[in-house]
């Protein structure tokens, strides 16, 4: 099994170049996990929010249609579940932020994901840990 995880600051940044995308075709990862992504894919006509950018939605569907799944997504179809809040504003505790940090998996080891869950009650950042089990 291959793991590769990388805090790329915006997806767009990483991907000018298709880094990402050379990065997967080279390693062929089963999990990837990306942080800072810098886009909320749950507000897609979100336009004035400097926080989201078209660019990046349309980077990460063609991460999907490489056949890797986003692995809460796979477990949890709700909204409004954050990886990243503001520090300010009392954002945490009113949930105004943003889900920037993800873990892709492989279609085959999507089968296997028996839970998956930010914690968000987890503080000493400004992110919280994401939690991916896998039964395997």
């Amino acid at each position: 099994m291959k793991i590769i995880t990388w805090n790329i600051n915006g997806y767009r940044s990483a991907d000018k170049l298709g880094r990402v995308n050379e990065l997967i075709s080279r390693n062929k990862p089963d999990i990837i996990c990306l942080q800072e992504i810098k886009m909320n894919n749950e507000i897609i006509n979100n336009y004035n929010n400097n926080m989201f950018i078209f660019e990046e939605k349309a980077m990460i569907d063609k991460l999907l249609s490489k056949g890797l799944l986003d692995s809460f997504r796979v477990k949890v179809k709700e909204g409004n579940v954050y990886s990243w809040w503001p520090n300010r504003f009392n954002a945490r505790e009113r949930n105004l932020g943003w889900r920037i940090d993800y873990i892709f998996i492989s279609e085959i080891l999507g089968k296997n994901i028996k839970n998956a869950k930010y914690l968000k009650e987890q503080y000493g950042s400004d992110h919280c840990p994401y939690i991916l089990e896998l039964d395997i």
